[in-house]
C-alpha cells in the first residue's frame, strides 16, 4: 500500500545535538520526494498543471488530502485553487 507524504513527528523534548533535527529534515525530504515521484506531482512549489477535460492550465500551489477510492483504498486527491482532481487527471505539470 502506498502511503501519502507525511512530515512525520519531531520530538522537541529529546535531549542531544542538532543531529536529530538534521535527520528529521533529511527523512522528511526523502519521504516528500518519494511521494512526488510516486504520484508525478510537485508539492510546496507553484506549478502550472494541465488537466484532462480543462481547456486552460491551472496555476498555483498544489495541495493534497487522502480519500478512499471506490475500491476502498486511500489515495491522494489534489487541489489547485478550487479545482480538485486525482493523479490520473494530470496531463502535465511543471514548476512555475
Amino acid at each position: 500500500m502506498t502511503t501519502p507524504f507525511d512530515q512525520g513527528e519531531f520530538d522537541f523534548d529529546a535531549q542531544g545535538t542538532d543531529e536529530n533535527w538534521k535527520n528529521w529534515q533529511r527523512q522528511n525530504a526523502e519521504r516528500k520526494r518519494a511521494f512526488e515521484n510516486r504520484w508525478g506531482v510537485i508539492l510546496g512549489k507553484h506549478v502550472i498543471i494541465t488537466l484532462k477535460d480543462f481547456a486552460k492550465p491551472s496555476v498555483g500551489l498544489l495541495h493534497f488530502e487522502e480519500r478512499k477510492n471506490p475500491q476502498g483504498k486511500l489515495e491522494p486527491v489534489f487541489r489547485i485553487g478550487n479545482v480538485t482532481f486525482v493523479a490520473d487527471d494530470i496531463i502535465s505539470i511543471v514548476q512555475e
